[in-house]
């Protein structure tokens, strides 16, 4: 994609300048070349670039919608083979094998090539609608990751209902303790939570846009007001280009919701 674009800007300024060059010999050969430039332009980067970006968008759409019609068993499945051991460590590996069967097995049945390089999704791009499509099922019908056994007398029985209370769970599940008061404050108020002396802001956004640059301004700023060392903000959908310059100049960090479970 760089270097198509790099070709583009090159041939563009290799005919402006022949006809800028040509013009007070020539006007009418400068006005020629002018006229191949562009044709060339349309035809060899405009029309195939326009025509890349509208397949892309239709593969999308369909493999997006393959990927709805199996979200009940792609969530129960994370939640059944993403696994936390004896020292704290979450796991991923057999999550991510079963990932790379359901995309090569099921969805290849459908879509020759989708492991190919010539096939318009790569396979972190599925992998990511894979990921955010359980996640937008989980808050919808599970309000958070549905569980791998049933929850025991020690534990709350019913699952949680937003966003917020998903985050505290996945924090708690990486050794966070979150004070009971804050776990019943609204949803658009930022976590606080405490492991060894070090205080953590963390915000959580189950918004279908990725999150920008007000929400990190807004959690930097929570950090500075409650006194804390680290801050975070986790989102399901990404973060937007403002987002991460955002991340970067204040020093929050941009997580996907499921990173808070082995930050």
């Amino acid at each position: 994609m760089a270097m198509g674009i790099v070709w583009f800007v090159l041939l563009g300024s290799l005919y402006l300048f022949f006809a800028v060059i040509l013009y007070r010999t020539s006007p009418v050969l400068s006005s020629l070349i002018l006229f191949i430039g562009v044709v060339h332009l349309f035809t060899r980067g405009i029309r195939p670039a326009v025509s890349r970006m509208l397949l892309v968008r239709g593969t999308r759409k369909a493999v997006a919608s393959l990927i709805r019609g199996h979200l009940p068993v792609l969530a129960s499945r994370r939640g059944h083979l993403v696994k936390k051991d004896a020292y704290g460590v979450v796991h991923y590996e057999e999550w991510e094998a079963e990932k790379q069967y359901f995309i090569s097995t099921v969805l290849g049945e459908r879509f020759a090539g989708i492991l190919s390089e010539d096939f318009p999704l790569t396979p972190g791009r599925i992998d990511d609608m894979i990921e955010r499509g359980i996640d937008g099922f989980a808050f919808t019908v599970y309000g958070g990751e549905p569980a791998a056994e049933p929850p025991d007398d020690s534990r709350e029985a019913s699952p949680p209902h937003s966003c917020r209370e998903y985050c505290v769970r996945l924090l708690e599940l990486a050794g966070w303790m979150v004070p009971p008061g804050d776990q019943g404050s609204p949803a658009d108020m930022p976590i606080v939570a405490e492991r060894a002396g070090t205080r953590l802001v963390v915000s959580c956004s189950s918004a279908p846009t990725p999150a920008g640059f007000g929400t990190v301004r807004r959690t930097a700023r929570a950090r500075r007001k409650l006194d804390a060392r680290q801050a975070a903000v986790a989102a399901s959908a990404g973060f937007s280009w403002t987002g991460r310059l955002a991340s970067s100049w204040y020093g929050v960090m941009a997580l996907a919701l499921e990173d808070l479970a082995n930050l």
